[in-house]
């Protein structure tokens, strides 16, 4: 979802969620606008609900694997982990077998990460220039 006049913000199924203010979980809510997948595809996972808290919730059914900066509250649920930081960038794929893929990249040069590498939660939280 994208503002008028803006480019979008996504290119080969990857959705790129920027921080733009508010309160932390800002960027888990913005995940819900994600545009739905093609129902006449068959996957293997169906597609989850994504609360505005940041929860991943995928049908009952095959169990999904746990993407970096998650926690499984139950095999279903995927609660994010993530330390609060205004640089990082979500990037955000649906795989072929229908479940979501959430890395981080960090946007601040300062952090000596370039912004094309994944950086994990351990990274973040010993980030001497994240944001808190």
């Amino acid at each position: 979802m994208s503002c008028e006049g803006c480019p979008e913000l996504h290119s080969d199924g990857i959705h790129y969620i920027v921080y733009t203010g508010g309160p932390a979980h800002a960027p888990f809510a913005a995940m819900r606008a994600l545009p739905k997948p093609d129902k006449d595809v068959i996957r293997r996972f169906t597609y989850p609900t994504i609360h505005a808290d940041g929860r991943i919730e995928y049908p009952e059914g095959p169990v999904p694997p746990v993407p970096e900066g998650y926690q499984a509250l139950t095999q279903w649920v995927l609660k994010p982990t993530w330390v609060f930081c205004s640089f990082r960038l979500y990037c955000v794929r649906l795989h072929e077998e229908g479940y979501l893929e959430i890395t981080g990249k960090c946007a601040n040069s300062a952090s000596g990460v370039r912004s094309d590498i994944c950086v994990t939660n351990t990274f973040c939280q010993t980030c001497s220039k994240r944001t808190d």
